[in-house]
């Protein structure tokens, strides 16, 4: 998703295509929201590629609505309090996952809040359906939602069809001047506040939408104010339908595009944001060129550099990575750029005296004059694997040790069923291990040693206790 109006910044060289190149390199969802209403409330301001895919949702259906509107049930689940919490003290906050369930979509979502410029925070998000086994566990939640209708107090009206009637909120009457007893609430007040160039077009669209609703209505006019001038309104509205699938009832709000104060002072404000969003999110994002040549380096972990980002804009890629990278790093870097599409590397350095792991994605921006790439400390998840490797190998050597040894070894379980046999246990009876698996203990003892002796001590194990006795066989 591209990102209007998005001029140079002073530290930060960041265009509406540099920005949306980068994040459309990322493969977790990224939302920024305003604080509006005082803070009560927040409305989205810019989403990325892959927040519009996994919320299956179209941007243009987000962008610049107050988040209790367009996520309905999002106060209740506390996503506006901990919005805020963020917003107001800078400290960023990791949200366990949240089901959340509307009439378009439905799952579980992780939510890493960060804090922005201006009071604005960033949310990075990913799907996090897999935890749908906890559903059940929270059915009355999710009742709880949907049955939630949106918290919003300003610009919202509400036209009930069947009644012919039609109800303005007090802010959305403040919104042209008035007081909640100077407008009556009727659609007659609607038509005459209409500018004439709009009505026919306003009208008649709404005619449409009553006998064919199809999604949600929009629309964009002009409402007279009470001093004369007229305000630009950009109206929504959702239509709600009776059992018979008749459209009875729009519930609907007004956003002042006056508001926005066009482009020549949001831009600049966009490019902080944006800015301040990619020095705090822990990937190293790295702008060059078709060549690559260093266009600009954005980090929340400062650590991961090999040498500070000022000292690395303008040179090319090659002269900053080692030798044991840049040939491989150089491949994926041109093979992005002939074909065209992303390509991936996994590389390792040592970096104050610790050998770390990082993997690098780098895709072409959208005008494709530039390349993104976005490199991620994956040390955690590789030291994992080695570790998960080495106890293997441990494994392996005790299975052998087990298997060799000429002592009597073997695991129950609770049941007093074999699981595990070695060679010379099931030698001692005149078996192969194999034929002893799963049976139960008693089968190969005989009675008065099994009940004298081995059951007894077995149950002394289970409670802990270490036991010796000498075996008989049957």
């Amino acid at each position: 998703m591209a990102v209007p109006g998005l001029p140079a910044h002073a530290d930060h060289p960041l265009t509406a295509a540099v920005a949306a190149g980068l994040l459309d390199a990322v493969e977790f969802g990224v939302a920024i929201y305003r604080p509006i209403d005082g803070g009560r409330d927040f409305e989205f301001v810019y989403l990325n590629p892959a927040a519009c895919r996994i919320a299956d949702a179209d941007p243009r259906e987000l962008l610049g609505r107050p988040l209790t509107r367009a996520m309905r049930g999002a106060d209740a689940m506390g996503i506006v309090d901990a919005l805020r919490r963020v917003s107001q003290s800078g400290i960023p906050e990791a949200l366990p996952p949240l089901y959340y369930e509307d009439d378009l979509r439905a799952g579980w979502y992780r939510n890493d809040l960060y804090a922005l410029a201006g009071g604005y925070v960033a949310a990075i998000f990913s799907d996090s359906s897999e935890q749908v086994s906890l559903r059940r566990t929270l059915d009355e939640e999710r009742t709880r939602y949907r049955l939630l209708t949106s918290a919003l107090d300003e610009g919202i009206w509400d036209y009930d069809l069947v009644e012919d009637r039609l109800y303005f909120s007090p802010s959305w009457k403040a919104q042209l001047g008035y007081g909640d007893d100077e407008l009556a609430n009727s659609f007659a007040t609607f038509e005459t506040l209409l500018a004439e160039e709009d009505r026919e077009a306003v009208l008649s669209h709404l005619a449409r939408f009553r006998e064919e609703a199809d999604g949600h209505w929009e629309h964009a006019f002009h409402l007279r104010h009470k001093d004369g001038h007229y305000v630009p309104i950009l109206a929504r509205a959702t239509p709600v339908r009776d059992a018979g699938g008749r459209v009875v009832r729009l519930l609907g709000v007004h956003v002042d595009l006056t508001e926005t104060r066009a482009l020549e002072d949001a831009g600049a404000r966009q490019a902080e944001v944006l800015a301040s969003l990619f020095d705090v999110l822990p990937d190293l994002f790295v702008l060059m060129d078709r060549e690559g040549r260093i266009v600009s380096v954005h980090t929340g972990r400062p650590e991961d550099l090999i040498e500070p980002a000022d000292s690395a804009v303008g040179r090319k890629v090659d002269d900053v990575l080692p030798p044991f990278v840049r040939d491989d790093f150089r491949a994926a870097l041109d093979r992005c750029v002939a074909e065209g599409s992303p390509a991936e590397i996994s590389y390792a350095l040592t970096l104050q005296g610790e050998k770390r792991w990082f993997e690098a994605r780098m895709a072409l921006t959208r005008d494709g004059k530039r390349i993104a790439c976005v490199i991620r400390n994956i040390s955690q998840r590789m030291r994992a694997r080695e570790e998960l490797s080495a106890r293997l190998q441990d494994l392996e050597i005790y299975a052998q040790a087990v298997a060799s040894t000429q002592d009597q070894l073997a695991a129950l379980d609770r049941d007093y069923r074999y699981l595990m046999i070695n060679e010379a246990y099931a030698s001692f009876f005149g078996y192969q291990p194999d034929e002893l698996l799963g049976h139960r203990v008693e089968e190969l003892f005989a009675g008065d040693a099994l009940n004298s002796n081995v059951a007894p001590g077995l149950a002394r194990c289970l409670k802990g206790e270490t036991v010796s006795f000498e075996e008989w066989r049957r």
